[in-house]
C-alpha cells in the first residue's frame, strides 16, 4: 500500500490537504481518492486538495481539486495556504512569490507568521445584476467572476432579516444548479451589509455544501459591497470561519485578499 505525506492547512475555516510534488513525486490521485481524502468520516477531511510543484517560469505551480474531484478554477484561500507552505519550504526567497494556477499568474506575500495576502492582477471588476428564477424560488442578485463564479443574493431577497437566518444549503443548491449557470453551475453567496460591515455565507458548488469561508466568495462580496452598496475599500468580509480583507485598485485592475493561514498538522495518506 502506497502512502504519501500531506499537510493540513486552514484559512479562516476553509481547510485543505496539501501535497508537495518534491516529496510525493509523480503520484497521480484518482477522482475516488480525492473524494475519499476530503471525506470527513472516511478520509482526512477538507474543502479541497492542493498540489504544489516546481515551475520553470515561476516560483511554483499550484493545482487545486474540489472535494468532488473537479479542478480548473482558482481557490483564493487555498492559494494563500500554498504561498505560506511554499515560503517555508524553500520554493522562493524572501516574502513575495509569483505562481501559476491553471495557466494564470498570481502573486502572494507572507505578511507575518500567520497572515498571507493574495494579489490578482489585470482583474476585470465586473458585477452584473441578474434575476434567477429557479422554479419554486427566485431572487435578484449579482453575478461576479472572481476566478470562480459567484451569484450573490442580499439576505432580504432570501426573505431573511440577517445572514444567520438564510437557508444557505437549500437555496445555494437550488440557485447554484439552476439552468442559468449550466453546464458549470455556480457558487452562491448570501450577503448582509450594515453600517459599513459585510457578512457573507457561501454555498460552494464543488463542495456541495456551505463552507466556513470562501476566498473568491469574499472577493466577489467585496466588489459587490463597493459597487452596489457604496462601501469603501479595504472591506472586511465577516464569515462563519473568520474575517478576510478585500482591497482593490480599479485603475490598476488589481484585487487583493488578506487573512490568516495556519498549518494544523502533517500526516500520511494511504492510497
Amino acid at each position: 500500500m502506497e502512502c504519501v505525506k500531506f499537510y493540513k492547512y486552514t484559512a479562516a475555516g476553509n481547510d485543505f490537504v496539501l501535497f508537495d510534488r518534491k516529496e510525493i513525486g509523480e503520484v497521480v490521485f484518482t477522482e475516488k481518492e480525492i473524494i475519499r481524502m476530503c471525506d470527513r468520516h472516511f478520509g482526512v477531511g477538507a474543502d479541497g486538495i492542493l498540489v504544489v510543484s516546481e515551475s520553470a517560469e515561476f516560483d511554483f505551480d499550484l493545482k487545486f481539486f474540489n472535494p468532488d474531484g473537479t479542478s480548473g478554477m482558482l481557490c483564493a484561500n487555498g492559494a494563500r495556504c500554498a504561498v505560506s507552505y511554499a515560503g517555508k519550504s524553500g520554493y522562493f526567497d524572501g516574502n513575495k512569490a509569483v505562481f501559476s494556477v491553471n495557466g494564470k499568474t498570481y502573486s502572494g506575500e507572507i505578511l507575518d507568521e500567520n497572515k498571507v495576502i493574495l494579489k490578482l492582477e489585470d482583474f476585470e471588476v465586473s458585477v452584473k445584476a441578474l434575476f434567477v428564477d429557479a422554479g419554486d424560488v427566485s431572487a435578484n442578485g449579482f453575478f461576479v467572476d472572481a476566478g470562480a463564479p459567484h451569484f450573490l443574493i442580499d439576505v432580504s431577497e432570501a426573505g431573511c432579516k440577517s445572514v444567520e437566518e438564510a437557508d444557505v444549503e437549500f437555496l445555494g443548491k437550488k440557485f447554484g444548479e439552476d439552468k442559468t449557470f449550466q453546464p458549470e453551475e455556480t457558487n452562491v453567496g448570501f450577503i448582509e451589509t450594515s453600517n459599513g460591515r459585510v457578512k457573507l455565507r457561501t454555498y460552494e458548488r464543488g463542495v456541495r455544501r456551505e463552507t466556513l469561508s470562501c476566498g473568491t466568495g469574499a472577493i466577489a462580496a467585496g466588489l459587490t459591497a463597493s459597487s452596489v452598496y457604496g462601501i469603501a475599500a479595504p472591506i472586511e468580509i465577516e464569515m462563519p470561519g473568520g474575517t478576510l480583507i478585500v482591497d482593490f485598485n480599479s485603475v490598476e485592475e488589481s484585487v487583493s485578499l488578506t487573512g490568516k493561514v495556519n498549518l494544523i498538522f502533517e500526516g500520511k495518506f494511504y492510497k
